[in-house]
């Protein structure tokens, strides 16, 4: 009852077919998978919203913002800001500007 070689490499060579097209299928599915995986559970960096915060009374408070303008004592600068604190109520957006002057005889560069 021996199987003929050429039987032997019919169902290997079907078993190979079978298992990479698994695989080119498997591939291509893995994107919609993991979307789905990621909305279920939150992982990987899927942001969850929810309108308030557990506990929160809906009433949001404002937040003090207090800028620092300090430079290193090796430049001779002057750089302030013209407003030395606000008060934002949260996801307003402000802008706020600082001024910065060189003293010195020779031109420098400053990075924030």
């Amino acid at each position: 009852m021996a199987v003929s070689l050429s039987k032997k490499n019919n169902n290997f060579l079907i078993w190979t077919l079978l298992i990479a097209v698994f695989m080119l299928g498997l591939s291509f599915a893995s994107v919609p998978l993991y979307d789905l995986f990621c909305r279920v559970t939150g992982y990987a960096g899927t942001v969850q919203r929810a309108s308030l915060a557990p506990g929160s009374s809906g009433q949001y408070k404002n937040i003090q913002i207090r800028f620092d303008s300090n430079i290193s004592s090796d430049l001779n600068w002057e750089f302030s800001a013209p407003k030395k604190e606000i008060i934002v109520q949260p996801g307003v957006q402000e802008v706020i500007y600082y001024t910065a002057k060189n003293l010195s005889d020779k031109a420098t560069t400053g990075t924030a």
